[in-house]
């Protein structure tokens, strides 16, 4: 299994940016970015993997299952379950695991779903 580094590095290399340039389009630092590549930091943040996972289009979820957040087993296990045994749609409401969603937490939900989606 590859790692975060060798994942951004070879899609880095893969467009031609140095860690510079990369560095500038996701307002980092260029040794941030090497540290990362070399496998030196645990857990970049969340907000950092987005903006990589933007400007390398590399899906966020690769870059969250490569970063550590979540376990392999975990995600394999998520990976199983059917979305409609989590969300429904019906009648204009939205309902999570049977449970309806108040109108400011549909809100909240549809926004969520935006950002992570990148749906600007």
């Amino acid at each position: 299994m590859n790692s975060l580094g060798k994942i951004v590095r070879n899609k880095r290399l893969e467009m031609n940016l140095t860690l510079d340039q990369l560095a500038t389009l996701i307002d980092s630092t260029k040794s941030y970015l090497s540290r990362i590549e070399n496998n030196h930091v645990e857990q970049p943040g969340t907000d950092l993997l987005k903006r990589l996972s933007k400007q390398l289009d590399i899906s966020y979820n690769t870059l969250i299952k490569h970063s550590g957040y979540m376990e392999k087993e975990k995600i394999e296990q998520r990976s199983k379950t059917s979305v409609e045994s989590i969300i429904n749609v019906s009648k204009g409401s939205i309902l999570i695991n049977g449970k309806r969603l108040e109108a400011k937490e549909q809100e909240r939900f549809i926004k969520m779903i935006k950002i992570f989606y990148n749906f600007d």
